[in-house]
């Protein structure tokens, strides 16, 4: 009876921290783990064995997206502020303005779509990125609809001041509509 031929083991790997993110990254982005394992030259079994250790699994990645939300992960409290020192009072911030607000979610949109794009997920870079051009086209109908719906006039008589509001918001509402209606 012939004999079997010894088993030839994978030669002994070891694998930099930095290399173990970057492998995090893309398994978590949507790579295989054969996939990961040849990219970065980690023995597969060691690399599953790593996923299951560490709880790198793609359900958890969801289960912790899902819970922080569609804004991401929730922001910390603020720290309690110091004492107010003696110097003299600063003048007062200026209000904040809904184009600060816009310009503000925008930059936070770039800055996550960034963010996926080092980490490897290029389609929820793409997403994001389209979401934005999106919003920002939204916007600007919104606000061309709402600055063609007059301030007053005959048929806002009789409702208070709220209801006049209220009147004239679902007034653009229905010249979005209208607009959206002609383009299709």
């Amino acid at each position: 009876m012939p004999r079997k031929k010894p088993k030839v083991r994978a030669p002994y790997k070891m694998v930099s921290p930095p290399t173990w993110e970057l492998a995090r990254a893309a398994y978590l982005g949507g790579m295989t783990a054969e996939a990961v394992a040849e990219k970065y030259d980690i023995g597969l079994h060691n690399l599953r064995q790593t996923i299951a250790r560490k709880g790198w699994s793609k359900r958890a990645l969801a289960d912790a997206r899902a819970l922080a939300g569609p804004g991401g992960p929730p922001v910390p409290a603020p720290v309690a502020a110091t004492p107010p020192s003696p110097e003299p009072a600063s003048p007062p911030a200026p209000p904040i303005t809904v184009d600060m607000i816009l310009r503000s979610i925008l930059d936070v949109a770039m800055v996550r779509a960034g963010k996926a794009i080092i980490a490897g997920t290029g389609a929820e870079a793409s997403a994001l990125i389209k979401a934005t051009r999106e919003w920002v086209t939204l916007n600007a109908e919104v606000v061309t609809a709402r600055a063609e719906v007059p301030e007053t006039g005959a048929p806002l008589e009789g409702f208070s001041p709220g209801d006049q509001a209220t009147v004239r918001e679902q007034v653009a509402l229905l010249l979005m509509q209208e607009s959206w209606a002609k383009k299709t």
